[in-house]
């Protein structure tokens, strides 16, 4: 009677396991897509780096001061900041108040691989008409080289915004769902054993 109990048991959190792992990679399959469009916007509102090109196949940045890299990289960090606000609010109504922490992670998993879809689509974005076109140019023409990320730590950002908005809404959460104290009710019994109170005398 035992064995079939343990083996009971052990079906039961195979089954448990099994359920979290296909929760774990629905919600991140479902949110990595996201760096797909996030890629194509970053590409559209981020300025390119002008560059000179000073032989075949080479080419120098015309101003090093430029802050098209500083804009690259900045701009990479608020539409990671926006996926993961955009993620974790929806996210936090859909997934994890029904699965909980393996829908979190799921989320934070998926944020995660939203930004390196982000960058590797931004970053294709007209390298190869690029690399053509510096192979063909004269010298002195001028080009505008695709996106590079240098500050390679924004990949965090969208994630990282997921899981304070998650966080966030769950510490909500349970204050909400907090009862309140009970307060103590004054109490109408006698002590044991105490003397009653004095008739009064007319």
């Amino acid at each position: 009677m035992a064995a079939q109990e343990t083996r009971a048991a052990d079906r039961r959190q195979g089954r448990n396991f099994g359920r979290r792992l296909a929760v774990l990679a629905f919600v991140t399959a479902a949110v990595a897509p996201l760096g797909v469009p996030a890629g194509f916007i970053w590409a559209a509102i981020t300025p390119r780096v002008a560059v000179i090109v000073t032989g075949h196949g080479a080419a120098d940045v015309i101003n090093p001061e430029t802050k098209a890299f500083i804009a690259a990289d900045g701009w990479f960090c608020v539409i990671g900041v926006i996926g993961g606000l955009i993620v974790g609010v929806a996210g936090y109504l859909m997934a994890v108040r029904r699965n909980g922490a393996v829908a979190a992670a799921g989320l934070i998993l998926g944020g995660l691989a939203a930004s390196l879809v982000e960058w590797w689509i931004g970053a294709s974005i007209g390298h190869s008409s690029f690399r053509g076109a510096l192979l063909v140019s004269h010298q002195g023409a001028v080009l505008h080289a695709p996106l590079v990320l240098r500050a390679h730590a924004a990949l965090v950002f969208w994630p990282l915004t997921t899981a304070l908005v998650v966080g966030v809404a769950e510490l909500l959460s349970g204050q909400r769902h907090r009862s309140p104290p009970d307060h103590a009710l004054p109490s109408t019994t006698q002590h044991a054993g105490a003397a009653p109170p004095p008739a009064e005398s007319y």
